[in-house]
Protein backbone atom coordinates (compact mmCIF):
# COMPACT_ATOMS: atom_id res chain seq x y z
CA UNK A 1 0.00 0.00 0.00
CA UNK A 2 3.01 2.09 1.00
CA UNK A 3 4.67 1.65 -2.78
CA UNK A 4 1.19 2.21 -4.51
CA UNK A 5 1.01 5.52 -2.94
CA UNK A 6 4.58 6.71 -3.89
CA UNK A 7 3.95 5.40 -6.95
CA UNK A 8 0.92 7.86 -7.23
CA UNK A 9 2.60 10.67 -6.15
CA UNK A 10 5.16 10.54 -8.37
CA UNK A 11 3.00 10.39 -11.45
CA UNK A 12 1.07 13.36 -10.48
CA UNK A 13 4.42 15.51 -10.06
CA UNK A 14 5.31 13.99 -13.64
CA UNK A 15 1.68 15.39 -14.44
CA UNK A 16 2.29 19.11 -12.69
CA UNK A 17 5.89 19.27 -14.54
CA UNK A 18 3.50 18.71 -17.82
CA UNK A 19 1.43 21.16 -17.18
CA UNK A 20 3.80 24.01 -17.49
CA UNK A 21 5.19 24.17 -20.88
CA UNK A 22 0.89 24.49 -21.80
CA UNK A 23 0.38 27.43 -19.38
CA UNK A 24 3.71 28.72 -21.55
CA UNK A 25 2.34 28.10 -24.82
CA UNK A 26 -0.96 29.52 -23.48
CA UNK A 27 0.29 33.30 -22.97
CA UNK A 28 3.22 33.24 -25.27
CA UNK A 29 -0.29 33.15 -28.02
CA UNK A 30 -3.10 34.18 -26.40
CA UNK A 31 -2.12 37.03 -24.45
CA UNK A 32 -2.43 41.11 -25.13
CA UNK A 33 -0.94 43.63 -23.06
CA UNK A 34 -2.63 47.66 -22.77
CA UNK A 35 -0.37 50.57 -22.40
CA UNK A 36 -0.94 54.00 -22.13
CA UNK A 37 0.87 56.17 -24.31
CA UNK A 38 0.92 59.81 -23.57
CA UNK A 39 2.99 62.15 -26.34
CA UNK A 40 3.10 66.47 -26.45
CA UNK A 41 2.41 68.11 -29.51
CA UNK A 42 4.03 71.14 -30.82
CA UNK A 43 3.31 74.50 -29.12
CA UNK A 44 1.20 76.67 -31.41
CA UNK A 45 0.39 80.21 -31.08
CA UNK A 46 -2.78 81.65 -33.34
CA UNK A 47 -5.19 84.18 -33.54
CA UNK A 48 -2.72 87.24 -33.40
CA UNK A 49 -3.98 90.71 -33.33
CA UNK A 50 -3.46 94.43 -33.04
CA UNK A 51 -6.73 96.06 -30.93
CA UNK A 52 -7.40 99.08 -28.84
CA UNK A 53 -4.84 101.01 -31.04
CA UNK A 54 -4.77 105.30 -29.95
CA UNK A 55 -1.82 107.63 -31.49
CA UNK A 56 0.30 105.67 -28.45
CA UNK A 57 -0.64 102.42 -27.20
CA UNK A 58 -1.82 99.18 -29.02
CA UNK A 59 -2.90 95.97 -27.33
CA UNK A 60 -1.34 92.62 -29.07
CA UNK A 61 -3.53 89.32 -28.10
CA UNK A 62 -3.03 85.89 -29.27
CA UNK A 63 -4.22 82.69 -28.15
CA UNK A 64 -1.48 79.10 -27.62
CA UNK A 65 -2.47 75.70 -27.40
CA UNK A 66 -1.45 74.88 -23.79
CA UNK A 67 -0.17 77.21 -20.91
CA UNK A 68 2.65 79.35 -21.92
CA UNK A 69 4.50 82.82 -21.22
CA UNK A 70 3.79 85.70 -23.43
CA UNK A 71 6.49 88.05 -24.96
CA UNK A 72 6.00 90.48 -28.03
CA UNK A 73 9.22 91.74 -29.96
CA UNK A 74 8.31 94.81 -31.84
CA UNK A 75 9.79 97.86 -33.48
CA UNK A 76 9.57 100.08 -36.96
CA UNK A 77 11.24 97.30 -38.91
CA UNK A 78 11.40 93.54 -38.94
CA UNK A 79 14.57 93.57 -37.16
CA UNK A 80 11.98 95.01 -33.95
CA UNK A 81 14.42 95.75 -31.13
CA UNK A 82 12.05 96.32 -28.18
CA UNK A 83 10.41 93.69 -26.38
CA UNK A 84 7.77 93.51 -23.64
CA UNK A 85 7.00 89.74 -21.74
CA UNK A 86 4.73 88.45 -19.12
CA UNK A 87 6.16 85.67 -17.41
CA UNK A 88 2.58 84.34 -16.21
CA UNK A 89 1.13 80.75 -17.83
CA UNK A 90 -2.34 81.31 -19.77
CA UNK A 91 -3.72 80.55 -22.76
CA UNK A 92 -5.20 83.38 -23.57
CA UNK A 93 -2.28 86.31 -24.26
CA UNK A 94 -2.36 90.05 -24.08
CA UNK A 95 0.32 92.59 -23.73
CA UNK A 96 0.00 96.48 -24.06
CA UNK A 97 2.72 98.30 -26.18
CA UNK A 98 2.88 101.82 -24.37
CA UNK A 99 5.41 104.99 -25.51
CA UNK A 100 4.49 104.54 -29.67
CA UNK A 101 5.11 107.09 -32.05
CA UNK A 102 2.07 108.94 -33.30
CA UNK A 103 0.97 108.15 -37.18
CA UNK A 104 3.80 104.79 -37.36
CA UNK A 105 3.45 101.45 -38.50
CA UNK A 106 4.75 99.14 -36.29
CA UNK A 107 6.31 95.77 -36.93
CA UNK A 108 5.61 93.04 -34.47
CA UNK A 109 5.72 89.34 -33.73
CA UNK A 110 4.48 87.44 -30.67
CA UNK A 111 6.16 84.27 -28.79
CA UNK A 112 5.63 81.59 -25.83
CA UNK A 113 6.97 79.32 -24.18
CA UNK A 114 5.50 76.26 -21.88
CA UNK A 115 7.26 75.28 -18.81
CA UNK A 116 9.00 72.37 -20.77
CA UNK A 117 10.77 74.07 -22.97
CA UNK A 118 8.45 74.57 -25.90
CA UNK A 119 8.88 77.18 -28.13
CA UNK A 120 6.67 79.39 -30.95
CA UNK A 121 6.82 82.50 -32.82
CA UNK A 122 4.18 83.90 -35.10
CA UNK A 123 5.03 85.62 -38.52
CA UNK A 124 5.75 88.98 -38.65
CA UNK A 125 2.34 91.47 -38.41
CA UNK A 126 2.09 94.94 -38.30
CA UNK A 127 -0.30 97.75 -37.18
CA UNK A 128 -0.33 101.54 -37.42
CA UNK A 129 -0.78 103.90 -34.63
CA UNK A 130 -3.38 106.65 -35.20
CA UNK A 131 -2.27 109.67 -36.44
CA UNK A 132 -2.76 113.42 -34.58
CA UNK A 133 -5.41 114.37 -36.70
CA UNK A 134 -7.29 111.25 -36.58
CA UNK A 135 -9.26 109.46 -39.68
CA UNK A 136 -11.66 108.71 -38.11
CA UNK A 137 -14.59 110.97 -38.48
CA UNK A 138 -16.07 113.35 -35.71
CA UNK A 139 -19.33 112.48 -35.36
CA UNK A 140 -20.29 115.76 -33.99
CA UNK A 141 -19.17 117.82 -37.29
CA UNK A 142 -21.92 115.54 -38.88
CA UNK A 143 -19.55 112.48 -40.25
CA UNK A 144 -20.83 108.90 -39.85
CA UNK A 145 -18.28 105.85 -38.46
CA UNK A 146 -18.97 102.41 -38.63
CA UNK A 147 -17.15 99.77 -37.14
CA UNK A 148 -17.09 97.05 -39.34
CA UNK A 149 -18.10 93.32 -38.98
CA UNK A 150 -14.85 91.16 -37.60
CA UNK A 151 -13.60 87.54 -38.37
CA UNK A 152 -11.43 85.44 -35.47
CA UNK A 153 -8.17 86.71 -34.95
CA UNK A 154 -8.33 90.12 -36.35
CA UNK A 155 -9.44 93.14 -34.67
CA UNK A 156 -11.99 96.16 -35.94
CA UNK A 157 -11.07 99.19 -37.26
CA UNK A 158 -13.20 102.38 -37.90
CA UNK A 159 -13.51 103.54 -41.23
CA UNK A 160 -15.16 106.76 -42.27
CA UNK A 161 -18.07 105.59 -44.65
CA UNK A 162 -19.43 108.73 -45.66
CA UNK A 163 -19.13 108.93 -49.68
CA UNK A 164 -16.04 110.70 -50.47
CA UNK A 165 -16.39 113.46 -53.06
CA UNK A 166 -14.23 112.64 -55.67
CA UNK A 167 -14.03 109.32 -57.60
CA UNK A 168 -11.37 108.66 -59.94
CA UNK A 169 -10.33 105.57 -62.08
CA UNK A 170 -6.52 103.75 -61.93
CA UNK A 171 -3.65 106.18 -63.29
CA UNK A 172 -6.00 109.60 -63.33
CA UNK A 173 -4.83 112.84 -61.76
CA UNK A 174 -5.34 113.31 -58.09
CA UNK A 175 -6.14 116.54 -57.20
CA UNK A 176 -3.26 118.67 -55.12
CA UNK A 177 -2.81 121.73 -52.66
CA UNK A 178 -0.07 123.60 -53.26
CA UNK A 179 1.81 122.14 -50.66
CA UNK A 180 1.57 118.66 -52.78
CA UNK A 181 -0.92 117.41 -50.53
CA UNK A 182 -4.17 115.97 -51.71
CA UNK A 183 -6.57 118.03 -52.21
CA UNK A 184 -10.08 116.28 -51.31
CA UNK A 185 -10.97 112.86 -50.28
CA UNK A 186 -10.53 110.66 -53.64
CA UNK A 187 -11.50 107.32 -54.18
CA UNK A 188 -8.87 104.94 -56.44
CA UNK A 189 -11.27 102.55 -58.66
CA UNK A 190 -9.34 99.38 -59.94
CA UNK A 191 -9.15 98.60 -63.63
CA UNK A 192 -11.43 95.42 -62.59
CA UNK A 193 -13.91 97.63 -60.41
CA UNK A 194 -13.47 94.68 -57.04
CA UNK A 195 -11.22 97.33 -55.34
CA UNK A 196 -10.59 100.79 -54.42
CA UNK A 197 -8.07 103.11 -52.03
CA UNK A 198 -9.37 105.78 -50.30
CA UNK A 199 -7.33 108.72 -49.91
CA UNK A 200 -8.16 111.16 -47.22
CA UNK A 201 -7.58 115.03 -47.37
CA UNK A 202 -3.87 116.15 -46.53
CA UNK A 203 -2.40 113.12 -47.22
CA UNK A 204 0.92 113.27 -48.71
CA UNK A 205 1.74 111.17 -51.69
CA UNK A 206 5.53 110.52 -52.64
CA UNK A 207 7.53 108.22 -54.91
CA UNK A 208 10.77 106.05 -54.24
CA UNK A 209 13.23 109.37 -54.61
CA UNK A 210 10.67 111.32 -52.18
CA UNK A 211 8.92 113.43 -54.98
CA UNK A 212 5.25 113.92 -55.27
CA UNK A 213 3.10 111.76 -56.41
CA UNK A 214 -0.17 112.93 -58.68
CA UNK A 215 -1.50 109.68 -59.85
CA UNK A 216 -1.80 106.03 -58.55
CA UNK A 217 -2.43 103.30 -60.58
CA UNK A 218 -4.46 99.87 -58.94
CA UNK A 219 -4.07 97.14 -61.18
CA UNK A 220 -5.57 93.59 -60.59
CA UNK A 221 -2.50 90.77 -60.62
CA UNK A 222 -3.16 87.39 -62.74
CA UNK A 223 -3.34 83.87 -60.61
CA UNK A 224 -0.29 83.24 -62.68
CA UNK A 225 1.50 86.05 -61.60
CA UNK A 226 0.71 85.99 -58.04
CA UNK A 227 3.65 85.06 -55.61
CA UNK A 228 3.88 81.69 -54.47
CA UNK A 229 2.89 81.01 -50.66
CA UNK A 230 5.48 79.57 -48.40
CA UNK A 231 5.02 75.66 -47.92
CA UNK A 232 3.31 74.86 -44.90
CA UNK A 233 1.37 78.57 -44.75
CA UNK A 234 -2.43 78.60 -43.01
CA UNK A 235 -3.36 80.83 -45.56
CA UNK A 236 -5.26 79.73 -49.40
CA UNK A 237 -5.27 82.56 -52.36
CA UNK A 238 -8.76 83.76 -52.78
CA UNK A 239 -8.30 84.57 -56.37
CA UNK A 240 -7.91 88.52 -55.57
CA UNK A 241 -4.39 90.26 -55.88
CA UNK A 242 -3.87 93.70 -56.69
CA UNK A 243 -0.56 95.53 -57.65
CA UNK A 244 -0.35 99.49 -56.78
CA UNK A 245 2.14 100.96 -58.58
CA UNK A 246 4.67 103.80 -58.91
CA UNK A 247 6.66 100.67 -56.58
CA UNK A 248 7.93 102.60 -53.92
CA UNK A 249 5.33 104.92 -53.08
CA UNK A 250 4.59 106.20 -49.68
CA UNK A 251 1.53 107.13 -48.36
CA UNK A 252 1.17 109.64 -44.77
CA UNK A 253 -0.96 109.22 -43.21
CA UNK A 254 -2.00 105.48 -44.61
CA UNK A 255 -4.79 104.84 -46.91
CA UNK A 256 -7.32 102.54 -47.27
CA UNK A 257 -7.45 99.20 -49.33
CA UNK A 258 -11.08 97.84 -49.90
CA UNK A 259 -11.62 94.45 -51.83
CA UNK A 260 -15.14 93.91 -52.96
CA UNK A 261 -16.40 89.94 -53.51
CA UNK A 262 -19.34 88.70 -55.20
CA UNK A 263 -22.27 87.80 -53.51
CA UNK A 264 -21.67 84.11 -54.41
CA UNK A 265 -17.93 84.00 -53.32
CA UNK A 266 -18.47 85.50 -50.28
CA UNK A 267 -21.33 82.88 -49.53
CA UNK A 268 -18.02 80.42 -50.02
CA UNK A 269 -15.77 82.41 -47.47
CA UNK A 270 -18.25 84.14 -44.87
CA UNK A 271 -17.33 83.14 -41.11
CA UNK A 272 -14.10 82.06 -42.01
CA UNK A 273 -10.67 83.92 -41.25
CA UNK A 274 -9.86 86.11 -44.25
CA UNK A 275 -5.98 87.93 -44.12
CA UNK A 276 -5.25 90.68 -46.56
CA UNK A 277 -1.24 90.27 -46.88
CA UNK A 278 1.20 92.60 -49.01
CA UNK A 279 4.35 90.91 -50.63
CA UNK A 280 7.63 91.49 -49.01
CA UNK A 281 9.69 91.44 -52.15
CA UNK A 282 13.29 91.81 -49.91
CA UNK A 283 11.99 88.72 -47.75
CA UNK A 284 10.36 86.80 -50.51
CA UNK A 285 7.59 86.28 -48.09
CA UNK A 286 3.18 87.55 -47.49
CA UNK A 287 2.96 89.23 -44.47
CA UNK A 288 -0.43 89.99 -43.02
CA UNK A 289 -2.24 92.97 -42.09
CA UNK A 290 -5.28 93.76 -39.72
CA UNK A 291 -7.86 93.16 -41.71
CA UNK A 292 -11.70 94.25 -41.43
CA UNK A 293 -14.54 92.32 -43.18
CA UNK A 294 -18.14 94.00 -43.64
CA UNK A 295 -20.49 90.87 -44.59
CA UNK A 296 -23.28 93.65 -45.33
CA UNK A 297 -21.60 94.95 -48.25
CA UNK A 298 -18.90 91.83 -49.02
CA UNK A 299 -15.57 93.78 -48.48
CA UNK A 300 -12.46 92.93 -46.86
CA UNK A 301 -10.47 96.18 -45.96
CA UNK A 302 -7.05 96.88 -44.61
CA UNK A 303 -4.73 100.20 -44.01
CA UNK A 304 -1.44 100.31 -46.24
CA UNK A 305 1.43 102.73 -45.52
CA UNK A 306 3.44 102.06 -48.92
CA UNK A 307 3.01 100.52 -52.69
CA UNK A 308 3.04 96.88 -53.04
CA UNK A 309 1.67 93.82 -53.85
CA UNK A 310 -1.47 92.79 -51.79
CA UNK A 311 -3.85 89.77 -51.57
CA UNK A 312 -6.81 88.22 -50.34
CA UNK A 313 -5.84 84.80 -48.45
CA UNK A 314 -8.37 82.97 -46.86
CA UNK A 315 -6.83 80.42 -43.55
CA UNK A 316 -7.48 76.86 -44.60
CA UNK A 317 -6.75 75.34 -40.88
CA UNK A 318 -7.52 76.86 -37.89
CA UNK A 319 -5.40 75.64 -34.88
CA UNK A 320 -8.01 76.67 -32.65
CA UNK A 321 -9.11 73.33 -31.99
CA UNK A 322 -6.29 72.43 -30.51
CA UNK A 323 -7.00 73.10 -26.80
CA UNK A 324 -4.33 70.49 -25.39
CA UNK A 325 -1.04 70.41 -24.99
CA UNK A 326 -0.67 66.63 -24.69
CA UNK A 327 -2.43 63.55 -25.75
CA UNK A 328 -3.59 60.60 -24.15
CA UNK A 329 -4.31 57.01 -26.46
CA UNK A 330 -4.30 53.71 -24.99
CA UNK A 331 -2.83 50.94 -27.42
CA UNK A 332 -3.23 47.13 -27.09
CA UNK A 333 0.15 45.82 -27.56
CA UNK A 334 0.17 41.47 -29.00
CA UNK A 335 3.23 40.01 -28.23
CA UNK A 336 6.07 39.43 -30.75
CA UNK A 337 4.42 38.36 -33.78
CA UNK A 338 4.23 34.52 -35.18
CA UNK A 339 6.44 32.45 -37.56
CA UNK A 340 5.80 33.56 -41.43
CA UNK A 341 3.14 31.61 -42.73
CA UNK A 342 1.94 30.01 -39.37
CA UNK A 343 -1.30 30.77 -37.37
CA UNK A 344 -1.60 33.98 -35.53
CA UNK A 345 -1.71 33.36 -32.04
CA UNK A 346 0.55 30.75 -31.47
CA UNK A 347 4.48 31.67 -30.76
CA UNK A 348 5.89 28.48 -32.25
CA UNK A 349 9.49 28.57 -31.10
CA UNK A 350 8.30 28.62 -27.55
CA UNK A 351 5.89 25.58 -27.95
CA UNK A 352 8.95 23.71 -29.98
CA UNK A 353 11.12 23.97 -26.75
CA UNK A 354 7.92 23.09 -24.56
CA UNK A 355 7.68 20.15 -26.97
CA UNK A 356 11.36 19.49 -26.22
CA UNK A 357 10.75 19.99 -22.65
CA UNK A 358 7.86 17.27 -22.55
CA UNK A 359 9.98 14.53 -24.10
CA UNK A 360 12.50 15.02 -21.78
CA UNK A 361 10.39 15.04 -18.56
CA UNK A 362 8.72 11.99 -20.18
CA UNK A 363 12.35 10.13 -20.53
CA UNK A 364 13.00 11.72 -17.05
CA UNK A 365 10.00 9.57 -15.50
CA UNK A 366 10.34 6.81 -17.88
CA UNK A 367 13.99 6.18 -16.30
CA UNK A 368 12.82 7.46 -12.73
CA UNK A 369 10.24 4.56 -12.96
CA UNK A 370 11.86 2.05 -14.40
CA UNK A 371 14.67 2.15 -11.72
CA UNK A 372 11.51 2.72 -9.05
CA UNK A 373 9.88 -0.11 -9.78
CA UNK A 374 13.16 -2.83 -9.59
CA UNK A 375 13.87 -1.16 -6.22
CA UNK A 376 10.45 -1.70 -5.28
CA UNK A 377 10.93 -5.13 -6.36
CA UNK A 378 13.76 -5.95 -4.92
Amino acid sequence: MRAEKKHIFFIAFCCCLLVVPGVLCTYAGGVTATVEITGRMSLIAYNVTASGITTTDADIKWMTNGLANSTVYYGLTTGYGSVENNPGQVISHKITLGSLSVNTMYHYMVVSSDHLGNTCASPDFNFTTQAAKSLIADTGGGGSVSTMGNLVGMPSVDFLVSPPVLTIASGSPIPLTEDNLVAEPVVIVSTDRSAALSIDESTLILDQYGQPLSSIDLTRIATKDVPALTKGSLFVFTGYAYQIEPSGATFSPPIALKITTTSEEWEQISGQELSIQYYNPVSGLWEALSTTTDPVTHTVTTMLAHASDYGLFIRSVSPASLTAATTTATATIAPPGPVQGAPSGFNWVIIVQGLALIVAIVVAASIGLYFYRKQDGH
